[in-house]
């Protein structure tokens, strides 16, 4: 056999004066003429497996119930059976075919060695996306013949055909195949007139354009006696057709899902779709309305989109163990974060005392400040967790580090699927509870990832315990799952293609506007928009996605007597117009399908109680804390109410090489200590003037460095260094501008009681000016609040500052003149606030523009009954679910207790 390289160029000559086959051309058979037929001759072909699946069903009713035992005709995808037909060559020819068949995902880890080979190490921002369009373009050049003339070759093609010829080289040196030359194979084999026991019959079903390959390889089987026919099924446009716009996608989905209710409560035993063309991204809001609508009903449904096996709880648990072990084998230590999901993920063989063990462990390592963890101290953690030795994890360890052949830690990834296989069987994988349908079918699917995984040997290489979790990981990623559907369900919830060539009673098809029915064209960017134009390739010009657009539409409408069509007229505050093609159809009014249902109905079902009253805090023991007591009060009451009443509290994030909160208290710490030192302004205009306040300021960070940044990141350290070194200089400028001044104090801690609110809180820093009012300087390494909006309403927010001059500032008698936020952060170093009178610092808010107008003194005394009604508030238990703007919640660490996101799509 010719190299593969030279196979190809060969085929590609060759290919161009193929006869052109048309599906219009091939005879329609009835489908009575399909049951009465010769079952095992017969061989139906569909272009998808929904198509296979409906097409059985209908067999089966269509033979009646009587008999008991139907043979039916073999059906099954297009793709299924070029690899049966590819099975079968291997045990009939005589000539070479090469030992490695390469999947999608395989053939796409070759083209990004091939291509990162070519171009060198880090060239490419997008490695894998490049590679996926490479791919994309080879596969298109093959399907539809592709040619590219002289005078139409571009820069982009060129480089693509070097990478080109380079993979079907590595594919040669390989001796393997993808699904492009698999193909060519079976065509040029059918072309010979090889024994590949083709059925007598074949019936296509679903076909609407026939690729020139698919062409060649059908008039291949013809020229072989087989007989081509197309499935005719009773299919006529629908009778009932009309079009509505609603105001946004969640209003279409609900709207839709009504009728859809509608409809299954008024015939239980039809059969009913949705359709949307961006199911993938909708399939989160279109479960929660089915759920919250069908669900309280007893209805059922099938979604018909699957989610990544890496989103499924067993299959994510399994990696969350995997990660820990192959982070240990490989480092001798693990970072945090993966320790940590290793000891949420359960489904192991731990005992419930030690899984509650081992999340009160969890939540321990957040509240440190470790990156990482040691083996000794990992594998000493497990044992003690190991009290019953339920979770044999020291042994499961030494068994993952154990070397392949005796001596090499990196093997292929045949070897690794096998450890994989038998470390998870170790821990206890999936768990010792039963497991639900779904899940089962989600480890079955791992097991079969596991088998995928395992072929990849060739183009994977050797890799060590990282990089075959992560490439097992990738895989997962990209393999989508879906649980099967249940048989009950007389609703379907599918995308356009999926329901191409179905059939219901009724069917409405949603999101139908201009940017989606005709699409914008999408060429690959590696091949010549004139090439994809002459051979009418999919996405390649306005005209085929026209075109497509008809075709699918007619089909569409074929699936139902009745459809219903849809668009929004909104998405955000972008205006949507409808689909050209909806333009002849009637309307009708959406309104009426609610109208007398929803309403009524949860009247009877639902009986709404407002509980906006906790229980009042009584006794002597007030309530502990700090300001953010009243910060939560204000933004939503039910919120403090929940934080420290309830203790409910969301899980800190593991720490980080320098997270924001170790970067802010270091450059507080850097200030105490500069302020602590200088006491004065004019200490430090002599400072600066003498020309030591460099090397003062960089005494400081060094000494705040060595208390606060404790990690064993030098280089991350000294970064943070250097760069606290320079937003000091440079706000200690903005310093030297201001009046004198003096520092009263530091970091001091202070203690306020109301009601049965007892606040502990810290002041950053308070400075006296010289006729002896006070500024209140509040310490930013983030971005400043917006203290004008959050100060002037009705319930002020971002509390701190106004708190202590309005109740701790007037309960000792010293006049305030300022309130400062001073931002420390590389990005932007400035003094902003509010002020009584000129302090030296340009562009301090005075007032002047705040509506309505308010003086000093009564903005004071206003903060300080507002700051006495919260604490009296949150003492009597007033907890509102209530927020004024949506950006008070968004800290919120309890959303899913106040319940307010309930209604977004963001799920």
């Amino acid at each position: 056999m010719l190299p593969n390289d030279v196979f190809y160029l060969e085929w590609g000559l060759m290919t161009a004066a193929s006869p052109e086959f048309t599906i219009s051309s091939l005879p329609a058979q009835p489908i009575d003429a399909l049951v009465a037929g010769d079952a095992r001759q017969q061989l139906v072909l569909t272009v998808n497996n929904r198509q296979a699946l409906r097409l059985k069903q209908l067999l089966v009713r269509h033979m009646g119930s009587s008999a008991s035992i139907v043979e039916l005709p073999l059906v099954m995808p297009l793709g299924r059976w070029l690899r049966a037909l590819h099975d079968a060559r291997l045990f009939s020819t005589r000539n070479h075919v090469p030992a490695i068949a390469l999947d999608r995902f395989a053939e796409q880890l070759v083209w990004e060695s091939v291509i990162e080979q070519e171009e060198g190490v880090g060239r490419l921002l997008d490695l894998q996306q490049t590679a996926k369009m490479a791919s994309d373009a080879h596969h298109l050049c093959a399907d539809w013949h592709l040619q590219v003339n002289d005078d139409e070759s571009t820069q982009e093609y060129e480089r693509f055909r070097q990478w080109q010829k380079a993979y079907l080289h590595r594919l040669s040196q390989m001796d393997a195949e993808d699904d492009c030359l698999m193909q060519e194979s079976l065509i040029r084999a059918l072309e010979s007139h090889e024994n590949l026991n083709l059925p007598k019959q074949i019936i296509l079903l679903g076909f609407t354009e026939c690729a020139p390959r698919l062409g060649r390889l059908l008039n291949a089987c013809q020229a072989n006696g087989t007989y081509l026919a197309v499935l005719a099924e009773n299919s006529a446009s629908a009778s009932d057709v009309g079009k509505t716009a609603l105001g946004d996608t969640a209003a279409e989905w609900e709207t839709a899902i009504e009728w859809a209710r509608q409809a299954l409560q008024e015939n239980p035993l039809g059969t009913y779709a949705i359709v949307a063309p961006d199911l993938e991204a909708k399939a989160p809001l279109a479960r929660r309305l089915l759920t919250q609508n069908l669900g309280r009903h007893g209805l059922s449904w099938n979604v018909a989109v699957g989610r990544p096996l890496t989103e499924w709880a067993p299959v994510r648990a399994a990696f969350a163990w995997l990660r820990l072990l192959a982070q240990l084998g490989s480092r001798r230590q693990c970072e945090v974060q993966v320790l940590g999901a290793a000891l949420l993920a359960g489904h192991c063989s731990a005992r419930p005392l030690a899984l509650a063990a081992m999340a009160q462990y969890d939540a321990q390592l957040r509240q440190k400040e470790d990156l990482t963890i040691p083996e000794a101290a990992v594998l000493a953690m497990f044992d003690q967790f190991d009290i019953d030795e339920s979770l044999k994890f020291r042994e499961i360890y030494q068994h993952w580090c154990q070397p392949f052949q005796e001596k090499y830690m990196r093997a292929s990834t045949d070897q690794w699927a096998q450890r994989i296989r038998e470390c998870l069987a170790g821990l206890g994988f999936p768990g010792p509870a039963t497991l639900s349908s779904a899940n089962f079918q989600v480890c079955q699917a791992f097991e079969k990832l596991l088998v995928r995984f395992s072929a990849l040997y060739e183009v994977g290489g050797l890799l060590d315990g990282t990089g075959a979790c992560a490439l097992l990981h990738r895989l997962a990623r990209q393999s989508a799952f879906q649980p099967q559907r249940d048989k009950l369900a007389r609703l379907d919830v599918l995308g356009f293609l999926e329901a191409e060539g179905g059939r219901w009673d009724a069917v409405w098809i949603l999101g139908l506007t201009d940017e989606v029915l005709p699409a914008s064209p999408s060429p690959n960017p590696f091949l010549p928009v004139s090439a994809l134009r002459r051979v009418n390739a999919p996405r390649a010009t306005p005209e085929r996605e026209k075109a497509w657009a008809d075709e699918l539409f007619h089909a569409l409408r074929q699936c139902a007597p009745q459809v219903r069509l849809s668009w929004p007229l909104m998405e955000g505050e972008k205006e949507l117009r409808a689909s050209p093609l909806l333009e002849n159809i009637p309307l009708f009014e959406a309104e009426t399908l609610c109208a007398g249902t929803n309403g009524a109905e949860l009247q009877r079902d639902l009986e709404t109680f407002s509980d906006h009253q906790a229980p009042a805090l009584s006794g002597k023991r007030p309530v502990s804390g700090g300001m953010d007591v009243l910060e939560t009060q204000a933004r939503n009451p039910l919120w403090a109410f929940a934080r420290y009443r309830l203790g409910a509290r969301e899980l800190t994030d593991y720490p980080q090489a320098v997270s924001q909160r170790v970067r802010g208290i270091f450059l507080h710490k850097v200030m105490e200590l500069v302020w602590g030192m200088l006491q004065d302004w004019e200490r430090l205009v002599g400072k600066f003037e003498s020309g030591s306040l460099e090397a003062f300021v960089n005494e400081c960070v060094e000494l705040a460095a060595d208390q606060e940044l404790k990690h064993d990141y030098a280089a991350v350290v000294q970064m943070e260094k250097d760069r606290a070194r320079r937003i000091v200089m440079d706000f200690l400028q903005i310093e030297l501008e201001r009046e004198p001044f003096a520092v009263q104090q530091l970091e001091q801690d202070v203690k306020w009681q109301h009601a049965q609110v007892s606040l502990s809180l810290r002041m950053d820093r308070i400075d006296t000016l010289a006729d002896g009012q006070q500024v209140i300087i509040d310490y930013k390494s983030g971005s400043t609040p917006s203290f004008k909006q959050d100060w002037s309403r009705e319930v002020p927010v971002n509390l701190q500052l106004p708190f202590y001059a309005a109740v701790m500032g007037a309960g000792k008698g010293n006049p305030v003149a300022g309130l400062l936020f001073a931002r420390l952060n590389a990005r932007q170093i400035e003094l902003k606030g509010i002020a009584n009178e000129d302090l030296g610092v340009d562009a301090l808010d005075d007032r002047s523009s705040w509506e309505p107008a308010v003086s000093w003194d009564d903005l004071l005394q206003r903060w300080q009954r507002v700051m006495e009604q919260l604490a009296e508030d949150f003492s009597a238990g007033k907890a509102i679910n209530r927020a004024w703007r949506e950006s008070d919640l968004q800290y919120c660490d309890v959303k899913p207790f106040l319940r307010l996101a309930q209604e977004s799509e963001d799920e």
